[in-house]
């Protein structure tokens, strides 16, 4: 079944008024990045009014979650549009078999710069970068 792709996603930094969020990280991210001065932040994803997605920056890396259901939506691309123009050299690293994930990434520039011999939360990763 193909996913119809979300129109009228907003993104926006994440800020300390926000009260939608509702589950343990998301209130970490409002405590972690919400400071304005911080180079580290977070950017949400919202469709109609309902958290959908989320991507951080922190030291340069990024890290991005969208909320089952709303994957293969238009959310994630979004989401590293918004961060990219933002900033433009940027790396994160992501699960080998993560297949999707790599994909979207390529497609916005990333490429591979190195494959982990360890694993990190429990798989074999790739670090990417995008200058």
């Amino acid at each position: 079944m193909e996913r119809k792709l979300l129109k009228n996603i907003q993104v926006r930094r994440v800020r300390k008024s926000d009260k939608l969020l509702l589950n343990r990280y998301e209130k970490y991210l409002v405590n972690q990045y919400a400071n304005n001065g911080s180079k580290s932040y977070a950017l949400l994803a919202l469709y109609n009014g309902k958290i959908v997605g989320h991507i951080t920056y922190d030291n340069g890396y990024l890290s991005i979650e969208v909320k089952y259901g709303y994957r293969n939506r238009g959310v994630g691309s979004k989401l590293i549009e918004s961060m990219i123009k933002r900033n433009g050299k940027l790396c994160l690293e992501v699960s080998l078999d993560n297949h999707r994930a790599i994909a979207l990434y390529e497609k916005f520039g990333f490429l591979p710069r190195r494959r982990s011999t360890g694993a990190r939360y429990g798989n074999p990763y790739l670090s990417m970068s995008r200058k």
